[in-house]
């Protein structure tokens, strides 16, 4: 069984550019750019994204303005704010998260039919 590699962005580590891999991706601190990853997003609460994202599952518990597209889920923690549109199958804000955007749920092909 292979085990899965995440890597993590520091608190005083700042990345100005687009970031992409097919790795799980945990942020501590500041992104300014294109985040794309095949598997899940993580953002600390000390985590500040100014991003386009693209990622397998996004969860918030820092702040996100941009945009954010989620194959499978996009999950807002209490104190995780979200100011920018999200795309995505599965949505839920806890208690206390925030979100100042759309949320657009695609449709299943099989409830398409």
């Amino acid at each position: 069984m292979k085990e899965e590699t995440i890597t993590t962005i520091g608190k005083t580590i700042r990345i100005q550019g687009q970031i992409s891999g097919d790795e799980s991706l945990v942020i501590d601190g500041a992104v300014d750019g294109e985040i794309t990853i095949q598997k899940d997003l993580q953002i600390n609460p000390t985590g500040n994204l100014r991003a386009k994202i693209n990622a397998r599952s996004v969860t918030v518990a820092g702040t996100i303005t941009g945009s954010v597209n989620a194959l499978e889920k996009v999950e807002i923690l209490a104190g995780g704010v979200v100011i920018g549109d999200i795309i995505s199958p599965r949505f839920l804000v806890r208690d206390g998260g925030t979100l100042n955007g759309k949320i657009e749920m695609p449709i299943p092909d099989k409830l398409s039919e």
